[in-house]
């Protein structure tokens, strides 16, 4: 398959190819690589192999990036959602390289999205210790000193309300913090790795910290289309703070890899943080409706606070969350196997900052169990 490139142009500026310094994934030649050249570093692809011809993409990386994909901490496509990339077209008559601005990127030229590095082609962990790095989105590892203390704050304001829902279960904005959450959120600087901006923590509380880093890496990592369940699941103070961290990460134009432990890790940058921010709720009041339905209850978790609903009319999942007003019936049974049973669900639409519709779901309550057919 040819790729169309409707917005590549010839130019008459003279641009050096970034050199390849390490081949990242090869078959019959490099496919994916890290190289450097115009004082940054670059992840390159083999976008189009045809006859004699090759196209190469090549996207600024920062250092903290490279880190996130050795690591498999972000889809390799996010990695070229940049406001410049090189386009390197190799010909029988030489090689050409010309700008492109990433937006204008064919989605065919970039690896498939959901595709990180696979696990064989990455090396060994250097530190299975929480931490987590920065660095600008692209050139050199100084930021300013602001940018540091904003984020560092940010990171543990969002600790915190995650640890606070799983503690008092609080999920309103507004409230103070306990004295027993204030130290069981609490992280401590134990070390920054020299040569880099890399700052070992260690938390007051491990074993809440190994519970909540699932909750902070879902969030990170979430596609759009989930996160607003999953903000909707964690509450009001939970999206704040996460929204928080997004806006300092764009505002300072940074990238923040944090490292829960082991293979547990987040990657956050301006690049990928704009799309969560764009799927977030405008805070316009959004339309309701309310309905009873007759199905099956496929899921339902009381402690994350979330359902899955079966309706045989319409033959639709609906996944959502439970209402603050929900009460969880007694010796209730769940699955495929369970009687059908009528359940009010609410419903809100909403648009969200790029411009999308949102639904989210409710379940408001269990209505009635109908009787078995005595027929």
């Amino acid at each position: 398959m040819t790729i169309a490139w409707p917005y590549l142009q010839r130019t008459f500026e003279s641009l050096e190819r970034p050199v390849t310094v390490d081949v990242l994934i090869e078959t019959d030649g490099p496919e994916l690589v890290l190289a450097e050249g115009h004082g940054l570093l670059w992840l390159g692809v083999l976008s189009e192999m045809l006859g004699g011809r090759a196209m190469w993409v090549y996207a600024p990386v920062s250092s903290v990036e490279k880190r996130a994909i050795l690591a498999g901490a972000v889809e390799l496509w996010e990695c070229f959602n940049k406001p410049q990339v090189l386009v390197v077209d190799e010909g029988p008559d030489g090689t050409e390289v010309m700008p492109l601005a990433g937006e204008h990127l064919p989605s065919a030229a970039l690896p498939a999205r959901g595709f990180v590095l696979p696990g064989w082609a990455r090396p060994p962990l250097e530190s299975h210790a929480p931490e987590f790095a920065l660095a600008k989105t692209q050139g050199g590892d100084a930021i300013g000193l602001k940018a540091l203390a904003g984020v560092a704050s940010k990171v543990q304001r969002l600790y915190t309300a995650v640890i606070q829902r799983a503690v008092d279960g609080v999920t309103k904005l507004a409230g103070t913090v306990s004295a027993q959450v204030r130290e069981a959120a609490e992280l401590d600087v134990e070390a920054v790795v020299p040569g880099s901006l890399i700052i070992r923590v260690t938390p007051h509380d491990e074993g809440r910290f190994n519970e909540a880093s699932e909750t902070l890496r879902r969030l990170l990592t979430a596609e759009p289309e989930e996160l607003s369940r999953e903000l909707e699941r964690q509450g009001p103070r939970v999206a704040a703070r996460y929204e928080d961290l997004l806006d300092e990460v764009i505002t300072h134009d940074l990238a923040l890899l944090l490292s829960f432990g082991g293979t547990k890790r987040a990657f956050v940058a301006r690049h990928t943080a704009g799309r969560r921010i764009d799927a977030l709720p405008t805070g316009a009041q959004g339309e309701h409706n309310t309905w009873q339905a007759l199905g099956i209850i496929d899921g339902l978790d009381p402690g994350e606070r979330t359902f899955t609903f079966h309706d045989p009319l319409t033959d639709e999942e609906i996944r959502g969350v439970l209402a603050p007003t929900f009460v969880m019936p007694h010796g209730i049974m769940i699955g495929d196997q369970s009687p059908a049973r009528v359940v009010e669900l609410g419903r809100t639409r909403t648009s969200t900052r790029g411009g999308a519709e949102l639904v989210r779901y409710q379940l408001l309550s269990i209505v009635s169990e109908p009787r078995p057919s005595t027929a």
